[in-house]
């Protein structure tokens, strides 16, 4: 009788472990995912791309994203046959951190999360000015810039005047972008300044630009409380008055 008893339990156990054997995921296969592009602007196109493994494992998968701890469907693509790849855009509308996987079509299956960051952008004229700024649609080289920064550069003098505009930050920024360059309507061919961005006594950035040039500037503010723009114009050729303008000045989050 307990050989029979011992018989028994050897047989429940070999059941049980052809029951339960490995995990179904991992027997089934596997999908990987990625984002083509780490940090992103609302509205902008990336990818989230992969591979199936067997490519047979799926011919469609979706990529989801966690919201208010769902899993939310956001958009779908198909799988190659032979090499298991895929390749879906995708077009965040919002900023923030963005957590995304990717499961198979009969939901069985799912990826590793990937995350991206979608920034949230705003005008750094939207910002209080500690003293006066001078917005408007200018311009520059050629391309017109809706939301910029204007600074009038007087009569030049033997010791030139340093222009300034100054904004609090409050720490709340990751980056600042902008397109320096002088006002095509209002400029002197000839002119030239010098301009310097700086971030708390930090100089980020610094440069000379004569009329119809241009310079794109992208920095990290990251931590800092005040950003502060600087214009100092050259005495030649003119003495008249002229404009420099900061073209779409953007602040990220």
């Amino acid at each position: 009788m307990r050989h029979f008893r011992l018989g028994v339990v050897a047989v429940l156990a070999a059941i049980a472990v052809l029951v339960v054997g490995a995990p179904a995921n991992a027997a089934a296969g596997t999908i990987t995912a990625a984002v083509s592009k780490g940090t992103v602007d609302p509205g902008q196109t990336l990818y989230v791309v992969g591979k199936v493994t067997p490519p047979t494992l799926t011919p469609i998968v979706v990529v989801q994203r966690l919201v208010g701890g769902k899993w939310l469907d956001r958009a779908s693509g198909s799988v190659n046959k032979t090499t298991g790849a895929y390749k879906i855009a995708i077009k965040p509308s919002s900023g923030g951190l963005y957590s995304l996987r990717v499961r198979s079509n009969g939901r069985t299956i799912v990826s590793k999360t990937t995350y991206l960051r979608v920034y949230s952008t705003s005008y750094l004229t939207d910002l209080e000015p500690i003293g006066n700024d001078y917005e408007r649609s200018v311009s520059i080289s050629g391309k017109l810039y809706p939301r910029s920064l204007l600074m009038e550069t007087y009569v030049c003098q033997n010791n030139p005047y340093v222009y300034v505009a100054e904004y609090n930050l409050s720490r709340k920024y990751s980056r600042f972008l902008v397109v320096a360059g002088w006002d095509d309507d209002r400029g002197i061919t000839g002119a030239i300044a010098d301009y310097v961005v700086k971030a708390d006594g930090t100089e980020l950035a610094r440069g000379a630009l004569a009329f119809g040039s241009s310079k794109a500037i992208d920095v990290s503010v990251s931590g800092k409380l005040r950003i502060r723009l600087e214009v100092t114009r050259r005495c030649p050729p003119s003495y008249s008055s002229t404009y420099f303008a900061w073209g779409n000045p953007k602040l990220k989050r």
